[in-house]
């Protein structure tokens, strides 16, 4: 479980790993190497939740290259709108 000022958060980790906390830093433990593929993978998802509670999830995205057009049916009334995004 992690806990911070934005809430708590409660990681699953990957089977064989623990985490300890040693001078103020969590660091992940494995038994043998045959864990190895997942230690990275342990320190990655308490890293993401430690910061989730702390500074919160952004996403900033450009959008580049759209085009709206807008064509209004003849006769039936309808209204088509469409979006163009050159590659």
């Amino acid at each position: 479980m992690v806990q911070g000022p934005k809430g708590k958060l409660d990681t699953p980790l990957p089977s064989g790993i623990t985490m300890e906390q040693k001078d103020g830093n969590l660091v992940a433990i494995r038994p043998d190497d045959a864990h190895a593929a997942v230690h990275g993978l342990a320190r990655a998802l308490v890293n993401n939740a430690v910061e989730g509670v702390t500074k919160g999830w952004t996403r900033e995205m450009d959008i580049v290259g759209i085009a709206t057009a807008r064509n209004e049916g003849q006769g039936d009334g309808r209204v088509q709108s469409g979006v163009f995004a050159p590659d």
